[in-house]
């Protein structure tokens, strides 16, 4: 009876926080199509943006009682390494594949000659990670912070798979309406980033969970952004014979990981993948 009980209040949490985090994202993103697009809105929209997902979910932990743990843990540094690395991997290998196969031509901006390529990557990859990590952590204290755990309270069916469906819908609207798409067709894009932000998220998802901490996931995110859009989506020239632009190959796969998490109030649990 406790069990049942437990698991309707959990229902009752996740229903909320995702409430409450799409309507307060759905309005700070009108905003920013009013505005003319992410680059137009400038980074102040885009910060709160990614910070609503994070701040709802210490709003709850601030007023309800019984969340999954946190994560404010550093956890393991094996974790913090794989969680850097892991974007630097699965790019060279997809980014790799379309530089030597042509469907993507490897090219370097015009912008980045007076610095040279070396300086420029250290530069994104280093101050861009640091940088990015402030936005990251806004998303990932709600997405993974609290959004997984309490899909793995509630049996949800293949929880970290799911996590990213649900993560993709919020991205939805700046990519069918604004200039989040990577192409000239937006619906093309949103199942494109569909497709592969449920993948991603088994990542970010597991190093959460296997860690018993949010910041691997943060670190991840961040290390993701700065490798895929920074540096190998400026290395990648259009490819007008396929049609396909920069940011189709981005993002990770699911990777070898294990299914058994470890940490927290989730320790021995196994997660559908």
């Amino acid at each position: 009876m406790a069990d049942t009980s437990d698991l309707r209040r959990d229902r009752r949490h996740l229903l909320l926080f995702l409430g409450v985090t799409f309507t307060v994202s759905l309005a700070i993103e009108i905003a920013i199509l009013r505005a003319g697009g992410l680059e137009a809105a400038g980074a102040l929209p885009v910060l709160a943006l990614m910070w609503t997902p994070g701040l709802v979910a210490l709003a709850m932990r601030a007023r309800l009682r019984d969340l999954p743990d946190a994560g404010f843990r550093l956890g393991r540094p094996r974790f913090l390494l794989t969680a850097y690395l892991l974007p630097v991997g699965v790019g060279a290998l997809a980014y790799g594949a379309a530089w030597v196969t042509h469907l993507a031509p490897f090219r370097v901006p015009d912008a980045w000659a007076a610095r040279g390529v070396p300086l420029n990557i250290l530069l994104r990859v280093s101050v861009g990670v640091v940088v990015g990590s402030i936005f990251a952590l806004g998303e990932e204290i709600g997405w993974r912070g609290l959004m997984v755990p309490l899909l793995v309270r509630v049996r949800a069916p293949a929880p970290l798979v799911l996590s990213g469906i649900i993560w993709g819908l919020w991205h939805t609207p700046l990519i069918l309406f604004g200039d989040y798409a990577t192409s000239g067709h937006p619906a093309v894009s949103a199942l494109l980033f569909m497709l592969a932000i449920a993948g991603a998220a088994v990542s970010f998802g597991w190093l959460r969970l296997a860690s018993a901490s949010v910041w691997p996931a943060m670190l991840i995110h961040a290390s993701h952004n700065a490798w895929f859009q920074s540096v190998f989506d400026s290395l990648t020239a259009h490819s007008a014979t396929w049609g396909w632009p920069r940011g189709c190959w981005r993002r990770g796969a699911c990777g070898p990981f294990p299914r058994r998490c470890s940490g927290g109030s989730l320790r021995g649990r196994r997660v559908l993948l």
